[in-house]
C-alpha cells in the first residue's frame, strides 16, 4: 500500500482556504488503496495527527517516524495555497528528495505565482489579451510610469492569490497612498488597468488517456462587490458561480480551447484554474491558479461534479501515472 501525504495549511493569508481544501481532498482519496496522511504546514514544520498524537515530518528526508518505524512517502498531494506550496519552494524540496508530487514543477509554480513574470512570458501566446500593467517594487516607485493609465486601476501583490491584498483605485488622489500601503505588505506589486466585462474561469486537468490537457468547464462569476475579492469569494452570500457559464457558445468553446493550449504550453500538472475577463468579443487573461481551491464550495469541485468526473478515480489515475514503483 502506497503512503500518501496530503499537505495543506501554510503561513499565507490563504491558510484557512487551504485547510478546507485539505479536508475535502483527503476524503476523496481511495483509502482502501492508499494509506493517506493528512499533514499541516505551520511556520517551518509539517505535522500530522494520528490517534490524537502529533508526529512531525522530518524535513531532512521528508519521512515520518511512528512506533519505531520510518514511514517514507511515495507521493505528496500539495494542497497549500500561496507560499511555500504554490511558488515552487515545496516542489524544490520534494525534487531534492525524489518524491513525486501533484503540483506543477518548480519552474511553472514559481512563474505562475509571479503575476508580472507570467504575463511577460505569455506575451507571445496567441488567442488572449492582457490588461495593461506595470510592476512596482519597494524603493522603486515612479508614478510617472502610470501617466498613460486610465482609472480605475487595480493594485495587487505580485505574488499571492485569493485576491488577498488587492485594492481598486478609483481616482488619481488615491493612487500614491494605496501604492505605499500595498508595498508595506509586499515586496512588489502589480498596477493593472481595469477591464469591465464578464468574469469567467476555466478548470483544466490532464487527460491520462491522451496525455493532453482537458478543460473541465467554464464558470461565470457574478458578485456585488467592486471586484471579486476574498470576501466575495469566500464569505459573501450573494456571489453566484454559474456552471456552465452563460456566455455565447463561441466564447465558451474558445475559452476551453485556449485554456487547454495554455496548460500544455506552460507544462502544467494536475488541476489548474485559469481566470479571464470576457469583454465583448475579447478574452483577457487575468491569472493562472496552479493550486486552485478544492473545498466543497470551491469552483473546480463544482465543475467536476457538473461534468460527472469522479474525483476519487481521477486522484488514483494521477498517482499511478506519476509514481513509478
Amino acid at each position: 500500500m502506497k503512503n500518501i501525504a496530503i499537505i495543506g495549511g501554510g503561513n499565507s493569508g490563504e491558510r484557512e482556504v487551504s485547510l478546507k481544501s485539505l479536508d475535502f481532498v483527503y476524503d476523496q482519496f481511495d483509502h482502501k488503496r492508499y494509506k493517506v496522511y493528512k499533514c499541516v504546514l505551520t511556520d517551518h514544520k509539517i505535522e500530522t495527527r494520528i490517534n490524537g498524537v502529533i508526529h512531525r515530518v522530518d524535513l531532512n528526508d521528508f519521512t515520518l517516524f511512528i512506533d519505531g518505524q520510518i514511514i517514507k512517502f511515495d507521493f505528496v498531494y500539495n494542497m497549500i495555497h500561496g507560499t511555500p506550496g504554490e511558488d515552487g519552494l515545496l516542489e524544490g524540496m520534494l525534487d531534492l528528495h525524489q518524491i513525486p508530487y501533484s503540483s506543477s514543477g518548480v519552474l511553472l509554480s514559481a512563474l505562475s505565482f509571479n503575476k508580472a513574470a507570467l504575463k511577460h512570458y505569455l506575451k507571445g501566446f496567441d488567442g488572449i489579451e492582457m490588461a495593461k500593467s506595470i510592476e512596482l517594487t519597494q524603493g522603486h516607485v515612479d508614478l510617472s510610469l502610470l501617466s498613460d493609465f486610465t482609472f480605475p486601476l487595480f493594485i495587487k501583490p505580485n505574488k499571492g492569490g485569493s485576491s488577498v491584498g488587492v485594492f481598486k483605485v478609483e481616482k488619481q488622489d488615491q493612487l500614491a497612498s494605496t501604492i505605499k500601503n500595498a508595498l508595506q505588505n509586499s515586496e512588489s506589486i502589480l498596477v493593472e488597468e481595469f477591464i469591465e466585462g464578464t468574469e469567467i474561469t476555466c478548470g483544466v486537468f490532464q487527460d491520462f488517456n491522451s496525455g493532453k490537457a482537458k478543460a473541465i468547464d467554464v464558470t461565470e462569476i457574478i458578485f456585488d462587490a467592486p471586484f471579486f475579492d476574498y470576501k466575495a469569494k469566500y464569505e459573501s452570500k450573494t456571489t453566484q458561480e454559474i456552471t456552465p457559464a452563460r456566455i455565447d457558445q463561441k466564447h465558451y468553446t474558445h475559452c476551453k480551447s485556449i485554456s487547454e493550449q495554455m496548460y500544455d504550453f506552460l507544462g502544467c500538472r494536475n488541476i489548474v484554474r485559469i481566470d479571464y475577463i470576457l469583454k465583448e468579443d475579447t478574452l483577457y487573461f487575468i491569472e493562472l491558479n496552479s493550486i486552485p481551491g478544492m473545498s466543497k464550495e470551491s469552483i473546480v469541485p463544482r465543475q467536476l461534479k457538473v461534468q460527472g468526473v469522479n474525483l476519487t478515480e481521477y486522484l488514483t489515475n494521477l498517482i499511478e501515472a506519476l509514481v513509478r514503483v
